[in-house]
């Protein structure tokens, strides 16, 4: 089935869908996070990007193909991981991302590896948004 962005007039002004998943979308073709539940976008977030509907290619946003693979590592970790539960403890987590970051960093350019260098960004950007869920964004107990 081909995907096709339509807009129509909504409660809230112009809406944009797609008439292949009807998901609702921004104006660059993505799910429209004010308008999803987070559990909705993370679930999203989990279906990888070829499975997705193409109207969600991430050529569209700038930094949309990094931002879809910060959310994928932050589901990913989420599932795989408890929250974490103290400032101490998402300091040590970030922290451990930053130097192993800053190992591959470290080496000679031509031993470095930007994939490498990437894939730890992505997961050092990951525990980031998940020290500020976990950390800054819940109630003190």
């Amino acid at each position: 089935m081909k995907s096709t962005i339509i807009e129509h007039d909504g409660l809230e002004g112009k809406i944009r869908m797609c008439t292949r998943c009807n998901l609702r979308v921004d104006e660059f073709g993505n799910p429209d996070a004010s308008y999803y539940n987070k559990k909705f976008i993370e679930n999203y977030y989990r279906i990888p990007v070829k499975e997705r509907c193409p109207h969600n290619r991430t050529d569209r946003n700038p930094i949309g193909h990094i931002t879809d693979d910060v959310l994928a590592e932050l589901a990913k970790a989420t599932s795989k991981y408890g929250p974490m539960l103290s400032a101490h403890e998402g300091y040590a987590v970030v922290l451990e991302e930053m130097d192993e970051l800053w190992e591959e960093i470290k080496l000679k350019p031509s031993e470095r590896s930007k994939d490498r260098m990437r894939e730890e960004a992505i997961q050092l950007a990951a525990m980031a948004m998940r020290f500020i869920m976990d950390v800054c964004d819940t109630e003190e107990k």
